[in-house]
């Protein structure tokens, strides 16, 4: 007789996804994320299959959270505006005391070298869709000359996007939320 998940599979999604985001896939071993979780390793293994699985989830969920704040890119009514705005928004969560430091995605980037293709394909993905709605943006951009017509869309795009990422690095040591507010708008500028 097989037992009842007693259990909400999205809360004890977002608890190890909070592991992973605070300690790092390699720094999350499964004793931690069964004691966040608090569920059973055998719970574990039957709802989420491995902890690669369990990550990959964890990943999709992170992704899914900041979605809204991608939101913003879709409004080319001032690009500029909307460039700042996502990055205010980034930047306002980078320093929310209330959230882990840095970035799930960033910091499993950083461990990619030993990572699933899976997991891999997912922090892939996640990068290629800032990428992708940044670049869509300028476009807008540069089709309302609102942006100079002659700047390369892609470049700017990745540049924006290693900017994104850089602040979840950065933030760790540099506690002046200024700065970075600071660097996008003399960045922004240059468009």
């Amino acid at each position: 007789m097989t037992r009842t998940r007693v259990f909400d599979r999205q809360k004890v999604l977002e608890k190890a996804m909070l592991v992973f985001w605070r300690k790092g896939v390699d720094g999350a071993s499964i004793a931690d994320l069964l004691k966040e979780m608090k569920i059973s390793r055998s719970s574990m293994y039957e709802t989420f299959g491995n902890k690669d699985n369990l990550l990959l989830e964890a990943i999709q969920c992170y992704m899914d959270a900041r979605n809204s704040e991608r939101e913003v890119l879709n409004d080319s009514g001032d690009v500029r505006l909307s460039i700042m705005r996502y990055f205010q928004n980034h930047i306002d969560r980078v320093f929310d005391e209330q959230a882990p430091d840095g970035c799930l995605i960033t910091s499993t980037a950083a461990a990619i070298d030993h990572q699933s293709a899976l997991i891999q394909d997912a922090v892939e993905t996640s990068f290629k869709d800032i990428e992708s709605s940044l670049m869509n943006l300028l476009e807008k951009g540069k089709a309302s000359r609102q942006i100079d017509s002659k700047i390369d869309s892609k470049k700017w795009a990745f540049l924006l996007l290693n900017l994104h990422h850089s602040i979840n690095i950065t933030s760790k040591i540099n506690h002046n939320k200024e700065d970075f507010i600071e660097m996008i708008k003399h960045v922004l500028s240059l468009l």
